[in-house]
Formats: structure tokens, sequence, C-alpha cells
């Protein structure tokens, strides 16, 4: 009995012993490869989820980038929070467009906006910093959020919210997002009530626990890890694209985008969403203006709003039953212009340039061009167009009496 249980331990002890060496060398053989799929995310009270500090690593799946989140917690250089007396600065409010993962960060707009801005008469060559914070599937709740309790230490004279509105409109709402780790903000007549429930949910106490931090650190310092991971989120991915799916939506331009933007809501909910949007982006600008900044709101592209192909762009509306695929820009830059805040709309730019040259602004040859997110071509088109609107708010005139 006692020599059985001997060979029982030492062929345990053996087995062990050679998973764990085929484990390291799978360890090894991923670092020397160089593969890996890091996470770049955390828990967070404010926002539900925040941008890891020091998280760093290539991010595929479109493009292709190194991406590092600065130690503050951004994927931007690292800023002092004291202001230099000789700075002017802009904080980008924006999702997946503004963090910008399939391309390096000099290419996104905001480094474009960055380098570009100091040209602008009314800064008197005065220095340009531009704060990245962005966040990948934020809405305009989690962008308020941001806002009220990251923004406001770096002292911006500028706030810029870049709003995507194939999807921005659905992550405000509880309703139609389906997503409950995150805040919402609800209408009681006419103020903004904001729900913060999601902390006392199980799934956001238990990615707070010792077992979790553990699991974490493992995603964090393993690649056999991370491997397991991403083949699991890459299960979620799917099953997420196809419970969000439409009926006869046209493959290429469904992309997680919402395809009822395209027309006044034809649905309570839809009414709610644009109702409670409207609300947090006015709110966002009466907050601007109690700090002494500005508040400059531009709405980005859809990929479908600037193919290069008219006739693409006309099948699709045909299949929408809609004239034309501007409609939530133009509802947008119409409450700028009652709220008194400068709206710049870039879709109609951008499919202008697009046209006449074939340029494909969204997507890249990994994936599908003309879906998806900006591509180097799409930031540095929206990156010029932004500085141009940007540099009125320095110039003595108001661009929003315009």
């Amino acid at each position: 009995m006692k020599a059985r249980r001997s060979t029982a331990l030492r062929t345990l002890v053996l087995a062990t012993a050679a998973v764990a060496a085929s484990l390291g060398l799978f360890e090894c053989g991923l670092r020397v490869a160089g593969i890996s799929y890091p996470s770049f995310y955390q828990r967070d009270a404010h926002t539900g989820t925040a941008l890891r500090p020091g998280a760093e690593g290539m991010s595929r799946g479109e493009g292709g980038a190194f991406v590092r989140i600065n130690r503050q917690g951004r994927r931007d250089e690292e800023r002092a929070f004291e202001k230099p007396a000789d700075v002017v600065r802009v904080a980008v409010l924006g999702d997946s467009f503004a963090l910008a993962r399939q391309v390096p960060l000099e290419q996104t707009f905001g480094s474009v906006l960055e380098r570009l801005l100091p040209d602008c008469p009314g800064l008197s060559g005065r220095r340009v910093e531009v704060l990245n914070f962005g966040v990948s599937g934020y809405g305009t709740a989690q962008e308020l959020q941001t806002l009220r309790h990251r923004v406001w230490p770096y002292d911006p004279d500028l706030v810029l919210l870049a709003v995507t509105t194939g999807n921005d409109l659905r992550d405000n709402s509880r309703a139609l997002s389906g997503v409950a780790n995150r805040p919402y903000f609800r209408l009681e007549g006419s103020e903004l009530v904001l729900d913060t429930s999601f902390r006392d949910l199980p799934s956001h106490r238990v990615r707070s626990s010792p077992l979790a931090r553990a699991a974490y650190f493992m995603i964090h310092h393993s690649r056999v890890v991370q491997v397991i991971n991403e083949a699991l989120n890459v299960r979620k991915r799917r099953s997420w694209m196809r419970q969000r799916s439409t009926p006869g939506r046209l493959e290429g331009f469904a992309y997680g985008l919402d395809h009822e933007i395209y027309a006044p809501p034809r649905t309570a909910e839809w009414s709610e969403a644009w109702r409670v949007t409207e609300a947090l982006i006015a709110r966002m600008d009466e907050e601007v203006r109690e700090r002494g900044a500005r508040l400059l709101v531009v709405t980005l592209s859809n990929p479908i709003q600037v193919h290069p192909d008219p006739e693409t762009r006309a099948r699709f509306r045909a299949a929408l039953g809609v004239a034309d695929l501007f409609y939530p820009d133009r509802r947008i830059e119409a409450l700028g212009e009652r709220k008194g805040f400068p709206v710049l709309n870039l879709a109609p730019i951008l499919q202008r340039a697009a046209e006449p040259r074939g340029l494909y602004v969204h997507g890249f040859e990994n994936t599908e061009l003309g879906a998806g997110h900006w591509n180097a071509t799409g930031h540095a088109l929206a990156g010029e167009q932004i500085a141009r609107f940007a540099c009125d708010a320095f110039s003595p005139r108001d661009p929003a009496a315009n």
C-alpha cells in the first residue's frame, strides 16, 4: 500500500514537472516570437473600466501597433499635472477612435492635432499639449465621468469631445446597450441623474477580489495565460456581434454600429437614447464653461458614411430607406447651435476627400478596407480638419456665432 502511494506520488510529481516544463517552453517560445495579448484595462469605480497604467504591448486585430499606457492611465506621453505657463492644453474625450490602438501613437488624430495647432495665429507661439483621455467602449456618460474625475487636474483650455455616432447613443442607454458594468445617466424631467449601481453587481465586486487580482497578475505577466484569455475574449466578441447584428444588414458595414441612427428615432428606447445623449453633451458644455474652458464637439465618421464608392453608399441608403447618412451629425450640430457650442461634422468632409481619390479612411489590409476604425489616412485627414476647427477657438472671433 505504501509502495503504491509512493509510486503515485512520484508519478504526480513527474507529471506536474512535465506540465510545468511544457508551459515554460511554451512561454519562452511565445516571448521569442513576440506573441502577446496584453490586457490594457482595469476596473474603475467611476467609469466601470479604465486603462491600466503601465500596460504595454502589441495591439492586434485591426491594423497593429505598439500601445503603451502612461503612468496616469492614458495612451499618451507622460504629462505633469501642473500646466506650464507657456502651454495650451487640449483634453480629448472619446472612445476607441480616440484611443486608436490600430495605429502608432504618432499617427493618431490627437498627435496630428498637437503638431499642427502651434501654427494657429491666435496661439502666438505657445506650446500645445493634446491629452488623450480616449478609452475603447466609452459612451458619452463615461466621458462625462472622465471629465469630472480625471480631466480637471490638468487644467485644459479646450475640451474636445469626439462623438462616435455609430455606437455612442446605444452606449448611453441601459435599455439598448445590454452592458451592465458601466455608469448610466437617466433623465428625471430635465435633470440628469447618475446611476452607478454597477458598483454593487457581483461581477464588479468579484473583479476586485484577491482571487481576481491574482488572475489579472497572471494575465499581465504570462504570455501563455494571455493566449488563453484572448481565445476566450474572441468567443465573447463573436457572441456579442451576433447579438447586435440587425436583420437584413449589409455585410461589412455593421461592425457593431447601429443603423437606427441614420433616421429620426422610431422607438421609445431610441428617442430616450437621443434625449439622454443630447442632455449629456449640453451638461458637459455647462461644466466646461464653469471651469473657464471651452468645449469643442466633433462628430466622427462611420465607415459607410465615407465609403469612396457612391453606389455602395446609395445601396446602403436604399436598404435603410433614408435620404442621406448624416442625420446624427446634423442633429448634434443643431444641438450646438441651440446651446452655443461649436460642432464640427467630419463625415461629410471626409466623404468629399475620399470619393474623388478612391480613399479608404476606415479599415486595414489585415481586416477589411472600408470597415472598422480609422486607418492612418483617416487619422491624418481628421487631425488636419480638427486643427483648423480648433484654431477658431483661439482667434478673436467666436466660431459659434458663424
